[in-house]
């Protein structure tokens, strides 16, 4: 399976696009796998009764050649650019409608992945597009360079990582891991056990439930970090920050210094029973307590 950096080495040219239409339906596994490669365009995969796979869509001749073909264990969609002219500017704009158990395998240079309504396992790796994953009710796995990734549904697990995007994600019910370089991290309507939050100078929300055991950490250099958490929250706050203040809701935090500069704080709710660690440079630290609406 080629890399999107050699999809990319593979496009360099430039020159006008002539539009090819697809329209193939291909059987399909009762839980296979849906691989896709597009190098440049977008995708959007919804979920859909039968056992059958239906790609429609536009893509330029100049983007290189279509194939789907069926797999042992699914099909395997892709616009090969060493099949074409090969040159950059070429794109494709494909829908492809999948039976809901449908496990997804997505890649692409400078493509747009939407999923819709899917039960099955979902992962995505592209360097500069947008993936909006909707009503998910599988594992998310996320990588993309330059790219916001929205991800929402009823997920156990979800690992979402970019380095100049925003990350939102809503509906985990179990372990997160989400990372941004310069983006925010906002998590809602979520419910972990154990979650990774970073970012370094964008800010990083968690607004829901935590679990009665578990743990958390938070961290960020300048980026602002904001928990939005029930009344009855037990949980053991630890935050430890250069310059940063804390601003709570809770009971005061009890403070304590270390040899050197920089401060730590520790606040405790409940049973203390959830752990949350935070760490940041010069970021403030709020903590907020939310009633359920």
């Amino acid at each position: 399976m080629r890399t999107p950096i050699a999809c990319l080495v593979a496009v360099l040219a430039a020159g006008p696009a002539l539009a090819a239409n697809v329209d193939r339906t291909l059987p399909f596994p009762e839980g296979g796998v849906l691989s896709v490669e597009i190098p440049v365009g977008s995708v959007t995969i919804t979920a859909a009764e039968g056992t059958e796979i239906r790609i429609t869509g536009t893509y330029s001749e100049t983007a290189g050649e279509f194939d789907a073909r069926a797999q042992s264990d699914g099909v395997h969609v892709e616009i090969d650019p060493r099949g074409g002219p090969n040159r950059m500017g070429g794109r494709a704009v494909l829908e492809i409608r999948v039976p809901a158990s449908a496990r997804l395998d997505l890649e692409g240079f400078s493509t747009d992945f939407t999923v819709r309504g899917t039960r099955g396992d979902v992962s995505v790796e592209t360097l500069n597009g947008r993936v909006t994953v909707e009503a998910a009710a599988g594992d998310v796995r996320v990588e993309a360079i330059n790219g916001k990734i929205d991800v929402r549904g009823a997920i156990d697990e979800a690992k979402l990582e970019t380095a100049a995007g925003d990350i939102a994600v809503s509906g985990v019910r179990r372990s997160l891991s989400a990372e941004s370089v310069s983006g925010t991290v906002d998590v809602t309507d979520s419910a972990v056990e154990e979650a990774s939050l970073s970012s370094v100078s964008g800010t990083v929300r968690y607004a829901g439930k935590l679990a009665s055991k578990g743990r958390m950490k938070i961290e960020t250099v300048s980026g602002p970090v904001r928990l939005e958490l029930p009344p009855d929250v037990a949980a053991t706050f630890t935050i430890d920050t250069f310059s940063g203040e804390l601003t709570s809701d809770f009971p005061s935090a009890r403070v304590r210094s270390e040899h050197g500069p920089g401060r730590e704080m520790r606040l405790v709710t409940g049973d203390g029973g959830f752990r949350v660690d935070i760490e940041t440079f010069s970021a403030p630290v709020v903590l907020k307590s939310v009633a359920a609406k």
